[in-house]
């Protein structure tokens, strides 16, 4: 997830929005729907990205979203994003 709202620039809705139909890895393009302002718009993936998200889904087989909570169907919550993403900036402030 880190990496992803890095390399594509995401914001945190937009991240946890993102439905697996949503990565078009023939194009190398990433579908964000609703973004600001509520338009819809693309942007382009790595390939790098792309194999880590291919062995993401192979680990983890979401259903629906592309990243999911502990309950199946449901996305991932903001909260649990926000922990991560404050503990990935203490690992980085302190090291």
């Amino acid at each position: 997830m880190l990496s992803l709202i890095y390399a594509c620039g995401l914001r945190r809705s937009e991240l946890l929005n993102l439905k697996i139909t949503d990565v078009d890895s023939k194009r190398h393009m990433l579908i964000i729907h609703n973004s600001k302002g509520y338009k819809d718009r693309q942007v382009p993936i790595s390939d790098k990205t792309i194999e880590m998200l291919r062995e993401y889904y192979k680990a983890y087989k979401p259903k629906i979203w592309l990243f999911e909570g502990q309950n199946e169907g449901n996305k991932y919550s903001e909260r649990s994003l926000e922990q991560v993403l404050k503990l990935a900036f203490k690992k980085c402030k302190y090291s």
